[in-house]
């Protein structure tokens, strides 16, 4: 077809009905062409590429996912593990000043109950000292008799003159 100056199409060639029309090759022919082949392997591979790219995101998503839930554990297990160890601090104060305490009133029972022995009235000794000394013996004699010592037996003998 060629083109006029005033738009019109003229006719210098002539068409052929489609019935005439020759085919490349018939649809058995074709699947097993090259032609067939060519464009399927490369669409089948990007149906491949594509479809580990998706298993390859939803693992890493996945991944990350756990991530995230470790990290959130992680993170209230060392929250909790802080304050069990405060708490075992304030234990472990709490049981030291118990057992200071325990100890304190076990001195205090001890002193008191050595409070409690020594006697209000003097040994019997320093009362055969007394008499001795009352009826004339010398603080050497008495510290002989009595088996005390010199100054404790002389220190009898001035009691027993202030108190007469």
């Amino acid at each position: 077809m060629k083109a006029t100056p005033h738009n019109t199409i003229t006719e210098s060639t002539t068409v052929t009905p489609l019935t005439e029309m020759p085919l490349p090759m018939d649809a058995a022919n074709f699947f097993e062409s090259a032609d067939f082949y060519q464009p399927a392997a490369l669409v089948g591979l990007l149906i491949v590429i594509t479809i580990f790219f998706l298993i390859s995101w939803r693992k890493k998503r996945q991944f990350h996912d756990r991530l995230i839930t470790t990290e959130k554990e992680l993170r209230t297990l060392r929250e909790e593990l802080e304050e069990l160890q405060q708490n075992y601090t304030v234990a472990r104060h709490f049981q030291q000043n118990m057992k200071n305490a325990g100890l304190t009133v076990q001195l205090q029972q001890k002193t008191t109950t050595t409070e409690d022995k020594i006697p209000s009235q003097p040994p019997e000794r320093y009362h055969y000292a007394q008499r001795l000394a009352q009826r004339g013996m010398h603080s050497e004699e008495i510290a002989a008799t009595l088996a005390i010592s010199a100054h404790e037996a002389a220190q009898v003998v001035s009691l027993t003159r202030l108190a007469a």
